[in-house]
C-alpha cells in the first residue's frame, strides 16, 4: 500500500482546505521526507487526517462519533479527510466527512459520512464509482483491502509519537503487553485463562449433578404397591359410578324435553290465534294495498300527462314573459342611436386639439433636452472643480507628513546602527542555545533514569524478601498435601472392595438393561390396558346406537307413507279447484253476453238492420231485459264453493308441510345417528389395531429381554408360592388377536368384552411382578450408585490433591526464579547507576564551559521601539543576567560526587537555573535579531520617503493648473444655459410639454372608447331584439304541438282509469301510495301469513313429537328427587376423580424421579470423560492468569521480531546484534562487537545507541504487524533529539535504503540537523489566532 494524496479540511489547527500530493517528483526522486513545524503547530494532525480517512479514528483521540468530535477547528461548522491509496496498482479514494447542523459552529453534530470509491479504472468500472458509502460497513471494506486494521495500521505504517521506543524501554511486564497489541498474541493469554475458567466449570457441573442425585427421593416398594392397588380399585368405582350418572342424566333430560315441549305447544296456540286476528285487523290495509297495486300499473302513464301538463304551463309563462320585453327593446335601440352620433361629434373635436398643438409641443422639448444637457455639463465641471480642490489639499497635507516621518526614520536607524556594532558577538547565541538544550535534556533524562533504577533497585529487594516468605509457606503446604493424598488412597482401595462384593462380577450395565426391558413390557401393557378399556367403552356405544338406528328407520317409513296419502288428497283438491274455477269464468261470461244482448235491444229500430245479424225484424225489440239475479246467485255460489277448496287445499299443504318437516328432522337424526355409529366402528377398529401393535412390540421386546421379564410376561408369577399359573399375558393377547382378525368387530361384542377383560386382568397381575421385579433391581442399583459417588468423591480429592501439590512445585520453581531474576537485575542496575553518574558528570562540565562564555552579559534595553515599523513591540523592561547558572551547576555536580538519587522535584528544582539561563540568551538572541530585521526595513523605508515627497510635488503643480481652466469654461457655460431657458419661457411658459400632450391624447382617448362602447351596445341591443322576436315564434310552435300531444294523453289515461275501475282522476291519485307505505304493508302482510303458517305447522308437529315422548316414559320419580340423585352421585364421582388423580400423580413423579435419577448417572458419567479432557488440557496450558500459554507463544514470537530487527539494525550498523535473555524469554541483551563481543543489558545503552536500537525493533515490529500486504509508506512521530551527527547519518541512512526498496518515508522532528540533511520538507507554520498553515512540495490550499 502507497499513500498518493491527501485532502483534510478544518482539522486542529489546521483551518480551511489542504492539499498533499505525494507523487510531486521532490517525493518521487527522495522519497524521504520531514514533517517540520513548532510545538504544537498541527504537524501530527496530518497524520491524524490519514487515520481518519482510513478508519474514521486517531492515535490520540480514538474514534469519532456522532455525539463526539475534538477534532474540527474551532469557530467551524464541518470537518473531512481524504487519502487516495495504491494497492496493487489500483487507485482508491477513502474519504470521511462530519458536519453540523446547518454548518454552524454552534449546531449539534450529525452523522458521519465514510465512503470508499475507485480514484482510477478498475475492471470495467470507472474512477470515481461508490464501492461502499455506508458508514458503518465502509471501515471493514478498507480493512479487507489494505488487510491491516487500525492497530495493525499504526504499528506497520503510521509510528505515532511516544510509542516509538516504548518497547525498549519497557520492563518484561510492560514489554509482554506491548507484544501483545503489536502481534495480537495475547488471544494465547486468554485461551489459558478460559482453559482454567473451563475446568473449574466443568468441576463445579459435576459437583452440581452429584448434588442433584441425592436429592432425589423414591417411594418404597410397600407404599407403591399399595397405592397401585388402591388406584385400581378407585377406577372400578368410578366406571360404576359414571354410569349411574349417565343414567340419572338421560331422565333428566327426558323431563326437561317433555316440559319443554308444553309449553312450546301453549305459546304456539297463543301465536296462532293471534296471528288469526291480526290477518282479520289487516282488511283495510289488504284494499288499500290491493288498489295503490292497481295504480302502479298506469303510473308512467300519468307521470307523463303531468310532465306534459307542467311543460304547457312553462311556455305559456315565457311566451307572455316575451311578449313584454320586445317594445321596451325597441325603445332602447332608438336613444342607442342618438347617443352613438353625438359621441361621433366628440370625437372629431378631440382630434382637432390635439393636431393643432402637436407642433408647439416638439419644439418646447427641444429647448427643455437643451436646457438639461448644459445643466449636467456645468454640473460636472463644478465637481470636477471641487475634486482638484481636494486633491490639492490632501497632497499638501501628505506631503509635511512624508518629510516628518523621514526625519524620524533617520534618527531611529543611527540608534539600531549604534546598538548592532556594540553587540555584534550575539550573533552566535543560536548555536550556543542548541548545544545548551542537549546538554540539559540529556542531564534530565540521565537524572530521571538514575532516580528510576536506584526505585526498581529497592522494590526488587523488597520483592526477594516477599519470595522468601512465599517458597516458605509453598513447601509447607506441600508436605501437609503429601500427607492427605496416602490417607486418600487407602480409603479408595476400601471402598472399591465393598463395590465388588455388591456387583458380585457382573457388570452394571446388564442391571440397567433389566430396567429397560422391564419399564419397556410394563409401557407396552399399560397402553394396552388402556385400549381395552376403550373397547369396552365403544362396544356399549355401538349397542346403544344400534337400537336407536332401527327405532328411527321405522318411524320414517311411517312419514313416507303419512306424506304419500297427503300429496295425492292435494292431487284430486287442485283437479276440483281447476274444475270450478272453470264453471266460474263460463258463468262470468254468460252474465256478460246477457248484458251486451240487452243493450244491442234497445238500439234497434224499426225497419232498421241489426248490427249483429243485419236482419230488419226485431220481435224482441219491445220486450224488457231479463232479471239477471238469478244468474248472479249462481255465480256467487260457485264463488263460495271455489273458496272452500282453497281452504281445504290450504289445510292439507300445512299438514304436509308439517309432515315434511318430521320426515327431515327424523331423516337428519338418523344421519346423524349413523354417522356417529360409523365413527365408533372406525374408533373401534383404532382401538384393536393399536392393541394388535403393541402386542407386536410386547412379543419383540419379550424375545430380546433377560430370562427373568420373560418369565414375568410370559407366566405371569405367584407372589406367595413364587410358582409359575397357568394364565399367560402372551397367551390371552393371541387368543383376543385371534378374535379380531376373524370376526367383524361390530359382531358379537359380548364374546369381545368377555375376552377383554380376562387379558385385562392377567395385564394387571404381570405388572404387579414386572413391579416388585423393578425394586428389588432399583435397590441394588441405589447402593451401587452411593458406592460409585464415593469412589468419585474420593478420585475427585485425591486429584484435586495431586493437582495442588504439583501446583506447589511449579509455584516454588517459579518463586525460585523471580529471585535470581530480581538478584541479577539488582547488579545490572547498580552498573547502570555508576555509569549514569560517569554520563551526569561529563555533561555538566560541557555546560560549565558553555557559560564561561558570558560571564556578565545583559539584556539591555530595545534601543529602537519595533512599533514605529511593524505590529510587534517588545517589553524593554526585561533585564536578566546569564551567569546565574553556576550556582545550579556546583550543586548538581556535588549531587554528583555524593551520588545522591533526585526525585521529580529535586530535579526540577536544580534544573530551574539553567531554563532560566537558556531564557535569557533566547531573549539576547530574539532581540540581536529583531534589530538585525529592524535596520533593513528602516533603510528601505527611507528611500520609499524620499520617492513619495517628490511624487506629490509634482501632483499639486498638476492639480493647481486644471483649476484655473476649469474656471473659466464654467463661465462660459452658465450663460448660454440662461439664453436657452428665456426662450423656453416665450414659447410655452412654464406649462410641462408632456403633462399636456398626455391630457390631449388622453381627452381623445376618452372619446373613442366611449363611441366604441355605444356601437357595441347599439349592436347587442339588435341581436337582443331579433332574439327575442324569434323566442317567441319559436315558443308558439312549441306550445300548439304540446297541446295536441297532452289532448292524445289525456285520452289514454282516461281510459286506462276506466280499465281498472278507477271513477275518476280523483280516485286514482287518491289509492296511490308512496313506495316506503306500500313496502310497509307488503311485509306486515307476509309477515302475518307467515306467522300463521309457522305456529300451525309447528303445533302440529310438537303435538305428535309430545306424544310420542308421553308414550315411552323414562322414569316415574320426580324431577327434584332425580336432580338430588344426580347431585349425589357426581359428589362421589368427583371425590372419586380426586383420589385417583392424586395417586396417580403420586405414582408419575416416582416414576419421573426414577427416570431422572438414571438419567442423573448417565449424564455424571458423561461430565466425567469430558472433565478428564479439560484436566489434561489444563494441565499442559492452563493457568489462573494466563501466563503458561501466553508466555509459551511470546518466546516464539519475540524470538520472530529479534530476527527482523537484526536484520534492520546490521543495515545501520556492524556493530551491534540483539539476543534474547537465556533466563528471562522477554528480556533483551545486547552483543557489543567493538568490545569482544559482550553481553550487554539494553538499559545500560546510550541516547544514540538506545534510538538506533529502537529504530530497529520498530521497523522489525511493522515487517511483523504488516505481513499480509506490501507496504509502501511509513510515518515516524518521533523526534530524533537524542541522536549525535554519527548516529543521525545512520538512522538516515537506514531510513533512505527503505526508500530505494520502494518506501516513501515521512518524519516529524524538531531536531535542526534532521531538517539540514531532509531537502524535501513540508513545513506546518503557526498563524495568529491558534491556526496554522502547510507549505512544501505538492502542497496547496483553497482558503
Amino acid at each position: 500500500m502507497r499513500l498518493i494524496e491527501l485532502r483534510l479540511k478544518n482539522l486542529n489547527s489546521l483551518r480551511g482546505e489542504w492539499h498533499i500530493d505525494f507523487t510531486d517528483e521532490a517525493y518521487v526522486n527522495e522519497g524521504i521526507f520531514a514533517i517540520i513545524g513548532h510545538t504544537g503547530a498541527g504537524k501530527t494532525t496530518i497524520l491524524d487526517a490519514i487515520c481518519l480517512a482510513l478508519y474514521g479514528e486517531t492515535p490520540r483521540l480514538g474514534k469519532v462519533t456522532g455525539s463526539y468530535n475534538e477534532v474540527m477547528s474551532r469557530q467551524t461548522g464541518e470537518c473531512s479527510a481524504e487519502v487516495v491509496i495504491d494497492v496493487n496498482g489500483v487507485h482508491y479514494r477513502c474519504y470521511w466527512y462530519q458536519r453540523r447542523a446547518r454548518c454552524k459552529p454552534d449546531g449539534n453534530l450529525q452523522e458521519i459520512i465514510h465512503e470508499l470509491a475507485l480514484a482510477s479504472d478498475h475492471n470495467g468500472q470507472k474512477a470515481g464509482t461508490i464501492l461502499e458509502e455506508k458508514a458503518s460497513l465502509t471501515k471493514s471494506r478498507i480493512v479487507d483491502l489494505i488487510r491491516m486494521d487500525f492497530d495493525q495500521f499504526t504499528r506497520s505504517i503510521l509510528l505515532a509519537q511516544g510509542s516509538f521506543a516504548a518497547f525498549l524501554k519497557a520492563d518484561t511486564g510492560e514489554r509482554a503487553d506491548i507484544l501483545e497489541k503489536i502481534t495480537g498474541t495475547d488471544i494465547y493469554a486468554t485461551i489459558s485463562k478460559q482453559v482454567h475458567e473451563k475446568r473449574r466449570e466443568e468441576e463445579s457441573k459435576l459437583d452440581a449433578l452429584q448434588a442433584k442425585l441425592q436429592g432425589l427421593e423414591l417411594l418404597d416398594k410397600e407404599t407403591e404397591t399399595e397405592l397401585n392397588q388402591q388406584l385400581k380399585d378407585n377406577n372400578a368405582q368410578l366406571v360404576d359410578k359414571r354410569k349411574s350418572v349417565a343414567k340419572l342424566d338421560e331422565q333428566l333430560k327426558w323431563i326437561h324435553e317433555i316440559e319443554q315441549l308444553t309449553q312450546q305447544i301453549a305459546q304456539l296456540k297463543m301465536d296462532e290465534k293471534s296471528a288469526i286476528e291480526a290477518k282479520a285487523a289487516f282488511a283495510e290495509g289488504a284494499i288499500r294495498l290491493n288498489n295503490a297495486n292497481k295504480a302502479l300499473e298506469v303510473e308512467s302513464l300519468y307521470t307523463q300527462v303531468r310532465s306534459l301538463r307542467e311543460s304547457k304551463h312553462k311556455l305559456a309563462q315565457e311566451q307572455t314573459h316575451k311578449s313584454q320585453q320586445i317594445p321596451a327593446l325597441k325603445q332602447q335601440l332608438t336613444e342607442q342611436q342618438q347617443q352613438v352620433a353625438q359621441a361621433q361629434q366628440s370625437e372629431k373635436q378631440a382630434e382637432k386639439s390635439l393636431s393643432d398643438t402637436l407642433p408647439i409641443i416638439e419644439k418646447t422639448r427641444e429647448l427643455d433636452n437643451k436646457i438639461s444637457q448644459q445643466q449636467v455639463t456645468l454640473k460636472q465641471q463644478q465637481d470636477l472643480q471641487q475634486s482638484h480642490q481636494q486633491s490639492l489639499s490632501d497632497y499638501s497635507k501628505q506631503l509635511e507628513k512624508y518629510i516628518s516621518n523621514k526625519n524620524d526614520s533617520q534618527k531611529k536607524l543611527n540608534d539600531i546602527n549604534n546598538y548592532l556594532q556594540k553587540n555584534e558577538h550575539h550573533q552566535q547565541l543560536n548555536v550556543d542555545i542548541s548545544t545548551l538544550d542537549a546538554l540539559g535534556q540529556s542531564i534530565k533524562a540521565q537524572i530521571k533514569d538514575n532516580y528510576a533504577q536506584f526505585q526498581q533497585q529497592q522494590l526488587k529487594q523488597q520483592d526477594n524478601i516477599k519470595l522468601s516468605n512465599q517458597l516458605k509457606q509453598v513447601q509447607d503446604k506441600l508436605q501437609s498435601n503429601q500427607k492427605r493424598y496416602d490417607e486418600k488412597l487407602a480409603q479408595l482401595a476400601e471402598v472399591k472392595q465393598q463395590q465388588d462384593a455388591l456387583l458380585q462380577g457382573q457388570p452394571l450395565a446388564k442391571f440397567r438393561e433389566q430396567l429397560q426391558h422391564i419399564d419397556a413390557a410394563n409401557s407396552q401393557l399399560t397402553n394396552i390396558h388402556q385400549q381395552l378399556d376403550t373397547v369396552k367403552e365403544l362396544a356399549a356405544n355401538i349397542n346403544s346406537e344400534k337400537s336407536a338406528t332401527t327405532k328411527l328407520n321405522t318411524d320414517i317409513e311411517n312419514l313416507k307413507k303419512v306424506i304419500d296419502s297427503a300429496n295425492k288428497d292435494l292431487e284430486v283438491l287442485a283437479r276440483n279447484k281447476q274444475d270450478k274455477q272453470a264453471q266460474v269464468e263460463q258463468q262470468q261470461k254468460i252474465i256478460e253476453l246477457e248484458a251486451k244482448l240487452e243493450d244491442y235491444i234497445e238500439l234497434l229500430e224499426q225497419n232498421q238492420p241489426c248490427p249483429l245479424c243485419g236482419s230488419t225484424e226485431h220481435p224482441n225489440a219491445g220486450n224488457k231485459p231479463s232479471d239477471t239475479s238469478e244468474q248472479q246467485s249462481k255465480l256467487n255460489q260457485l264463488k263460495n264453493e271455489l273458496n272452500q277448496i282453497d281452504t281445504q287445499i290450504d289445510t292439507a299443504k300445512s299438514k304436509l308441510d308439517a309432515d315434511k318437516l318430521s320426515f327431515n328432522t327424523t331423516e337428519y337424526k338418523l344421519n346423524q345417528t349413523q354417522t356417529q355409529l360409523t365413527q365408533t366402528v372406525q374408533r373401534l377398529h383404532g382401538a384393536l389395531t393399536h392393541i394388535r401393535e403393541h402386542t407386536e412390540t410386547l412379543n419383540t421386546q419379550t424375545v430380546n429381554a433377560a430370562t427373568g421379564v420373560q418369565q414375568l410376561v410370559n407366566g405371569v408369577v405367584d407372589t406367595e408360592s413364587n410358582e409359575n399359573s397357568n394364565t399367560s399375558v402372551l397367551t390371552d393377547l393371541d387368543r383376543l388377536i385371534t378374535f379380531i382378525n376373524n370376526t367383524p368387530v361390530d359382531e358379537r361384542l359380548d364374546e369381545l368384552l368377555s375376552i377383554c377383560k380376562s387379558v385385562a386382568d392377567t395385564i394387571y397381575q404381570a405388572q404387579q411382578a414386572l413391579q416388585q421385579q423393578k425394586q428389588h433391581i432399583n435397590v441394588s442399583l441405589d447402593k451401587q450408585d452411593e458406592l460409585t459417588k464415593q469412589i468419585a468423591d474420593i478420585e475427585h480429592d485425591t486429584k484435586s490433591i495431586a493437582d495442588h501439590n504439583q501446583q506447589l512445585v511449579m509455584d516454588s520453581k517459579d518463586i525460585e526464579g523471580k529471585q535470581q531474576l530480581n538478584q541479577q537485575s539488582i547488579d545490572q542496575i547498580k552498573e547502570a547507576l555508576l555509569q549514569g553518574f560517569d554520563s551526569l558528570r561529563s555533561g555538566l562540565e560541557q555546560l560549565q564551559k558553555l557559560i564561561e562564555r558570558y560571564p556578565d552579559s545583559s539584556v539591555d534595553a530595545n534601543p529602537v521601539d519595533a512599533s514605529a515599523v511593524a505590529d510587534n513591540p517588545v517589553d524593554n523592561n526585561s533585564s536578566q543576567t546569564l551567569s546565574g547558572g553556576q550556582q545550579a551547576l556546583k550543586q548538581l555536580i556535588h549531587c554528583i560526587d555524593k551520588q545522591r538519587y533526585l526525585d521529580d522535584e529535586e530535579c526540577q528544582q536544580s534544573l530551574q537555573p539553567l531554563r532560566d539561563l537558556r531564557q535569557s540568551m533566547s531573549t539576547l538572541s530574539k532581540r540581536y535579531l529583531e534589530q538585525s530585521s529592524l535596520q533593513q526595513q528602516l533603510s528601505a523605508q527611507m528611500q520609499t520617503l524620499e520617492t513619495q515627497i517628490e511624487n506629490t510635488e509634482s501632483l499639486i503643480e498638476k492639480e493647481q493648473s486644471s483649476l484655473h481652466s476649469l474656471f473659466e469654461e464654467i463661465k462660459q457655460q452658465s450663460n448660454q444655459l440662461t439664453q436657452i431657458q428665456t426662450k423656453r419661457r416665450d414659447l410655452f411658459g412654464d406649462k410641462q410639454v408632456n403633462i399636456e400632450e398626455n391630457k390631449l391624447r388622453a381627452a381623445l382617448d376618452t372619446a373613442k372608447n366611449q363611441l366604441s362602447q355605444l356601437r357595441e351596445q347599439y349592436s347587442n341591443s339588435q341581436h337582443q331584439l331579433n332574439s327575442v322576436e324569434a323566442d317567441a315564434q319559436r315558443i308558439q310552435t312549441q306550445l300548439s304541438e304540446l297541446e295536441t300531444n297532452l289532448a292524445e294523453q289525456e285520452r289514454t289515461f282516461i281510459s286506462q282509469l276506466g280499465t281498472l275501475e278507477f271513477d275518476s282522476e280523483a280516485s286514482f291519485v287518491a289509492a296511490r301510495l308512496p313506495k316506503e307505505e306500500r313496502d310497509a304493508l307488503n311485509q306486515k302482510q307476509q309477515k302475518i301469513n307467515d306467522a300463521l303458517t309457522y305456529a300451525q305447522t309447528t303445533l302440529k308437529s310438537n303435538e305428535q313429537l309430545l306424544k310420542q315422548k308421553t308414550d315411552n316414559p323414562q322414569t316415574t320419580e320426580s324431577k327434584e328427587d332425580l336432580q338430588q340423585q344426580l347431585q349425589d352421585q357426581q359428589s362421589l364421582v368427583d371425590t372419586l376423580i380426586e383420589q385417583v388423580g392424586a395417586i396417580s400423580q403420586q405414582l408419575k413423579a416416582n416414576e419421573d424421579r426414577k427416570g431422572q435419577q438414571q438419567s442423573q448417572l448417565d449424564e455424571i458419567d458423561k461430565q466425567k470423560e469430558k472433565l478428564k479432557v479439560w484436566r489434561e488440557l489444563h494441565s499442559l496450558i492452563g493457568s489462573s492468569d494466563g501466563k503458561r500459554y501466553r508466555t509459551f507463544a511470546q518466546g516464539l514470537t519475540f524470538e520472530i521480531m529479534v530476527s527482523n530487527a537484526n536484520t534492520q539494525l546490521q543495515k545501520m550498523s556492524d556493530r551491534y546484534v540483539l539476543v534474547r535473555d537465556e533466563e528471562n524469554p522477554l528480556e533483551l541483551n545486547v552483543i557489543d562487537d567493538y568490545q569482544g563481543g559482550q553481553i550487554r543489558s539494553t538499559k545500560n545503552l546510550s541516547g544514540g545507541e538506545g534510538f538506533l536500537i529502537s529504530l530497529a525493533l520498530a521497523l522489525g515490529l511493522s515487517n511483523m504487524a504488516s505481513q499480509n500486504i506490501r507496504v509502501d509508506s511509513l510515518f515516524l512521530d518521533e523526534g530524533f533529539g537524542t541522536l549525535d551527527e554519527d548516529s543521525l547519518d545512520v538512522a538516515l541512512s537506514t531510513l533512505t535504503n527503505l526508500q530505494q526498496e520502494g518506501k516513501l518515508i515521512g518524519i516529524i522532528s524538531h531536531v535542526q540537523a534532521l531538517k539540514d540533511r531532509i531537502h524535501t520538507q513540508i513545513r506546518v507554520d503557526k498563524l495568529s489566532g491558534g491556526y496554522s498553515k502547510i507549505s512544501g512540495p505538492g502542497c496547496s490550499s483553497k482558503g
